[in-house]
């Protein structure tokens, strides 16, 4: 799906809001495992939250004209971005949203039986005809304005201030991560990654493109990557080259050592063997260059002849 279409579903949603409702699940933390109930809320509540979140959307999405879409997989620091969730393999405790996705019915968030404390997360479903659209926002104890008999909570009633009652739980109408019919995009990054696990994934793609630069017998001693695979940036560079390196699967050594030979920004930073057929990256420095060259990021522009490093590169169309 591409940014044109993504906007154009959501802008459907927002034009056609009067067409449905929103229903709002909480996600909640058991000594169990993760359970989801539906909140009972307030009709014109309901709607005012729908209302909200909607408006969320279209200031954010719709209406952000340098928004971009980047495939998680090749994840990167730009801002302006939206990331679509490329992989197979699903974080940890995505089977939830796969329940709510088939699941018509689910028991309603009790007092009685289940605390604000316990909510992990709340999830908003819209749907309109064919078109689905699942939401979902981690939720933070800072969210919830507990009744403290040591520190006492005062709110306005008419023209007194009176004792806040009942602990109090504030839900933003936004989101983290959503789904849009099947397609899963990503608003933010280290949700994913301390909520979900995603790391694991990183780490797995991570050693599956140490696998493949094995294979191609370049370096000399390859363990200098599993060594650094607990620092999550360098893994993701990894685990992008993995799924995405044009210069592994394009190029033999001799190419790839006449440009670090020739290259200004990598010339005398990455060396050689006695044997001048494998390098040798034995700093850290040297290691991240190699892998920014395994990602092709080092560029020289055909106007002005000048060299670059650039990590952010957009395909053009011709």
């Amino acid at each position: 799906m591409e940014i044109t279409e993504l906007k154009s579903k959501i802008k459907s949603l927002v034009e056609r809001h009067s067409e449905f409702v929103c229903e709002v699940l909480f996600i909640l933390n058991k000594d169990h495992g993760k359970e989801i109930k539906i909140a009972d809320i307030d009709a014109d509540d309901q709607e005012a939250l729908k209302i909200d979140f909607l408006e969320h959307l279209e200031e954010t999405i719709v209406n952000k004209d340098d928004l971009k879409i980047n495939d998680i997989s090749r994840a990167d620091e730009r801002k302006n971005f939206i990331f679509r969730y490329d992989y197979e393999e699903q974080p940890d405790n995505f089977e939830l949203f796969n329940t709510i996705k088939t699941r018509d019915e689910f028991d309603t968030f009790s007092f009685a039986q289940d605390k604000l404390e316990e909510i992990f997360g709340v999830v908003f479903i819209l749907n309109l005809n064919d078109l689905t659209l699942i939401s979902y926002k981690q939720n933070y104890p800072i969210n919830l304005y507990k009744r403290d008999s040591k520190a006492m909570g005062f709110w306005k009633s008419e023209e007194r201030l009176v004792q806040i009652p009942e602990d109090i739980l504030k839900v933003y109408p936004n989101c983290d991560l959503f789904f849009l019919n099947d397609d899963l995009f990503i608003r933010n990054l280290k949700v994913l990654e301390r909520q979900f696990n995603f790391e694991k994934i990183i780490n797995k793609k991570a050693n599956e493109a140490i696998e493949l630069i094995r294979t191609v017998d370049w370096i000399e001693d390859t363990t200098v990557f599993e060594s650094r695979l607990n620092d999550l940036t360098f893994a993701r560079k990894l685990a992008q080259i993995g799924e995405h390196s044009i210069v592994l699967n394009n190029l033999d050594f001799s190419e790839v050592a006449n440009f670090i030979d020739n290259f200004p920004l990598l010339r005398g930073k990455i060396n050689f063997n006695s044997t001048q057929n494998k390098v040798i990256l034995n700093t850290k420095k040297s290691q991240n260059l190699f892998l920014k060259l395994l990602n092709d990021d080092f560029l020289t522009s055909l106007l002005t002849e000048k060299n670059y490093d650039s990590a952010n590169k957009d395909l053009v169309d011709v």
